[in-house]
């Protein structure tokens, strides 16, 4: 739907989206903070972009899902998870990474309109708020 249109100021949840008549009418926050509020990511194991390998099980709204757990060293190390901490930090949230569902890193494309499994699904689905991947 066409108009000028801003994301409500918490964000995430509930994720809305304000209409507006002008673009004057918009308030712009400089200094956007999550205030501490837990994203989902999903990332794979890429090195040298992130090394994350180890997967353990963990409910979270109420479903199954793997997520790696950051047991070891080298899994905060890499460019993309060294940037991602950055931007945690500075826009105050905390995170859950999650493993791609399915057999798929990106999901496979059933027909014009629906994906399985994958990154892409999870997106859809609204089950990750965020993925980083090169």
């Amino acid at each position: 739907m066409s108009g000028i249109w801003k994301l409500s100021d918490n964000y995430l949840n509930p994720r809305v989206f304000v209409k507006f008549d002008r673009y004057e009418e918009i308030k712009i926050d400089e200094n956007i903070n999550f205030r501490g509020q837990e994203l989902q990511v999903c990332s794979i194991y890429n090195p040298p972009m992130t090394y994350l390998n180890h997967t353990i099980r963990k409910t979270i709204n109420g479903f199954e899902a793997e997520v790696y757990a950051m047991d070891n060293d080298l899994d905060w190390d890499g460019i993309e998870m060294r940037l991602f901490l950055i931007m945690a930090e500075k826009l105050n949230f905390t995170w859950t990474i999650r493993k791609p569902e399915g057999n798929y890193t990106y999901g496979k494309r059933f027909n014009e309109t629906y994906w399985i499994g994958g990154i892409i699904q999870m997106l859809i689905d609204q089950k990750v708020h965020l993925i980083f991947h090169q």
